[in-house]
């Protein structure tokens, strides 16, 4: 008879045997084709970035025509007209206005280029992990993956755009400094920085002079000041530009024969220096961990298929339904641990409050879940709902409580269904791997069976699998002996066996149906998914606190530049700190809202909304500047322990990196860990442990 061939690898996967030499060649020179044709398309794009991006310095704010710049424009037009990719270019646009600087077609040509510089990664990764995986459950939940990495590449392109204008920002300020002495005038100082800016090629802070300089010549300067506030690309911008306006408007004032806006400025560039070293050390501790923490899923087969070419106990275990779960627990793992190390290595600026009013969770209440979600959620003066406000805030997340409940309703859903669909695949898994799988014979305990042996064990499983088939519902012992006595590919004296073997498989068959601690495991997967939309708000709130300390040191450095400035009261020092707040931007504007009817009683009111005592120390002194008592005299020990502040403030972020370093390392190593633990020396154990029983029942047999 015609033995059908079936493969050992795929949707279905049964015991894995070994393939031929042939395959394993032509496996890795596929594999190496790809990876060379994607290296070669990123070399490619690469290189047109560049020079794009070299064209685009030598006249800022203009980009001059090319057939290549008209082939993105078009490319961007019709990209922007799918609907398939038009959320992702506008998410793309959103990100790079915000600080690059570029015009309208500079903007479209360099959307487009990312795009489809992001496309081809994914596209590489998918292709490579689909080539050594060759499973379609682990490819769906990889390709689900990407979607979230695709962020990573974005914030990552937006991260260095930013970095590179503040040190850009630096250069700008000492050419203001030393224009400033010529020029005795803001605005002549900002106009000539700027034409040296031009010299030097730094395209984004150029943009960014010549807009500060339209609010310096503005008629309205105060109105063209909020609308910058509005789209500057970082806080230090917004402060340099509030402090030209409020130099411009009431003049320069002296401190001890120096400059107040020199002196400001001096402490501006302070700040931004310590940012940078700040986030400089992130990234350098951090380095890496992205693809460290991504890499195991690409060594799950690899692993699966050596430890199955060499030990036999083990490819039955990978084959059964123990094996597939750990391979989901390893993604889930995985990706859990990635998006922890993405929350690490992200700054407070990469994700603007606008990129966020319009979210999922507000569609999804307003058009599905608003019934379910308004029973669900806590009343609003219940101790539940106050805890949730809370976390909210310590996490600075922009999200209300529906839409917090609306989350988690979803999650829990996705669970639920992933569990059922997962235990529903398992079973479909099994009954395909007993009908059509070659089983090795017991105490098998390694390397490959002769090409004979091999052929008699497939030739079987063909037998059993037609006799299995034909078998109806209510079939018995005496069922499958008949079948088999009838057959003419079985000897009188090999029926037993055969009965016996094939009466195995079909208990196996019956006994492999839906069982209700299977509901049970997905009730429980959707508790799980309840719960983690909160933990991640834990862990977010976790991740904050560490640079609450560091907002605060900030705080001092504001009150530090304009305490000096003629005119400036409490209420502009609160109005600076909430335009540079993250952490407590919410009690400085309810504080705001009521300083007019009370300043003692507003900041009263402030001080016992923050339960952060540095915090409480700082608005204690305001406290005092709002009675009486001057600024410059309620901050005097402030301005006389400057050194100090900033010895402290190098220290307060080597400890901020350290902590972060720390804790990414240590979340970052979790894949590994589990891969070599998880999934290679607990499969090993429990088989060899499995393969030692059966050992022994067969010596105690003889």
């Amino acid at each position: 008879m015609t033995i059908p061939t079936y493969p050992t690898v795929g949707l279905f996967e049964g015991v894995a045997v070994a393939g031929t030499h042939e395959n394993h060649i032509s496996v890795l020179l596929t594999v190496g084709i790809v990876c060379l044709a994607g290296a070669a398309l990123l070399g490619l794009f690469a290189v047109t970035m560049n020079q794009s991006s070299r064209r685009t310095n030598k006249t800022p704010g203009k980009v001059q025509s090319s057939a290549g710049g008209r082939k993105w424009q078009i490319a961007y037009a019709r990209l922007s007209a799918f609907p398939a990719t038009r959320r992702m270019m506008q998410s793309i646009r959103a990100r790079l206005e915000i600080g690059s600087g570029y015009d309208e077609r500079g903007l479209r040509r360099k959307s487009a280029i990312t795009f489809v510089l992001t496309v081809c990664v994914m596209g590489v990764l998918l292709l490579v992990f689909a080539l050594l995986s060759r499973d379609m459950l682990l490819i769906g939940i990889f390709l689900v993956m990407l979607g979230f990495m695709t962020d990573t590449v974005l914030d990552i392109s937006v991260a260095r755009v930013g970095n590179r204008l503040m040190r850009q920002q630096l250069r700008f300020h000492e050419q203001i400094r030393h224009r400033y002495y010529e020029e005795q005038s803001v605005d002549g100082a900002v106009e000539a920085a700027c034409e040296a800016l031009l010299d030097e090629r730094a395209h984004e802070m150029y943009v960014q002079g010549e807009r500060l300089l339209d609010v310096l010549s503005a008629a309205d300067t105060e109105a063209a000041f909020e609308q910058y506030r509005e789209t500057a690309p970082n806080k230090y911008l917004k402060l340099l530009a509030g402090m030209c306006c409020i130099t411009r408007e009431y003049g320069d004032a002296r401190n001890g024969g120096a400059s107040v806006f020199l002196m400001s400025l001096g402490h501006l560039s302070e700040e931004i220096r310590s940012e940078l070293f700040k986030r400089d050390r992130l990234l350098y501790a951090l380095k890496s961990l992205n693809v460290l923490t991504l890499l195991p899923l690409f060594f799950i087969q690899p692993i699966r298929n050596w430890a199955g070419d060499n030990f036999a106990p083990m490819a039955r275990f990978y084959a059964q339904s123990a094996g597939t779960v750990l391979e989901v627990a390893m993604v889930v793992v995985t990706f859990a641990c990635y998006l922890v190390v993405r929350k690490l290595q992200q700054f407070d600026e990469l994700k603007p409050e606008h990129l966020a009013r319009n979210r999922w969770e507000q569609w999804v209440y307003r058009r599905l879940l608003h019934p379910v979600v308004d029973r669900l959620s806590p009343g609003r003066y219940t101790q539940e709902n106050q805890r949730l406000a809370i976390l909210l805030k310590q996490a600075v997340c922009p999200m209300r409580t529906e839409d917090i409940y609306t989350r988690r309703l979803v999650f829990g859903m996705l669970s639920f269904f992933s569990m059922l669909i997962l235990c529903l695949f398992l079973h479909i898994q099994m009954d395909y791997r007993i009908l059509h799988s070659p089983v090795s014979p017991a105490g098998f305990l390694g390397g490959n069976l002769s090409e004979k042996d091999q052929v008699k064990l497939e030739m079987e499983t063909v037998f059993d699998a037609e006799v299995l088939i034909a078998l109806p519902k209510t079939a018995d012992r005496e069922d499958i002996r008949l079948i088999v006595t009838g057959s003419q590919q079985v000897g009188n004296q090999d029926v037993e066996a055969v009965t016996e073997r094939i009466l195995g498989k079909w208990d196996q068959l019956r006994g492999n149906r839906f069982k209700w601690w299977e509901l049970l495991l997905s009730l429980v997967a959707f508790s799980a998914g309840w719960q983690v939309p909160i933990l991640s708000l834990r862990i977010q709130a976790g991740i904050r606190t560490l640079d609450m300390e560091d907002e605060v040191a900030r705080f001092q450095t504001i009150i530090l530049m304009l305490m000096h400035m003629p005119r400036v009261n409490v209420e502009e020092l609160l109005e600076w700190m909430e335009m540079f707040s993250l952490h407590f931007r919410e009690s400085l504007q309810s504080c705001l809202s009521d300083y007019s009817a009370g300043a003692a009683d507003a900041l009263a009111v402030l001080r016992d909304n923050i339960a952060f005592e540095p915090m409480t120390v700082l608005v204690g002194n305001l406290m005092l500047a709002a009675s009486d008592l001057p600024i410059l005299q309620a901050f005097e020990e402030l301005e006389r322990e400057k050194a100090y502040s900033r010895e402290k403030r190098k220290e307060l972020n080597e400890r901020v990196v350290e902590r972060k370093r720390n804790l990414g390392n240590l979340v970052g190593f979790i894949p590994l860990y589990a891969l070599i633990v998880l999934y290679l020396m607990v499969p090993m154990v429990i088989s060899s442990m499995t393969e030692m029983n059966v050992f022994y029942q067969q010596m105690s047999g003889f």
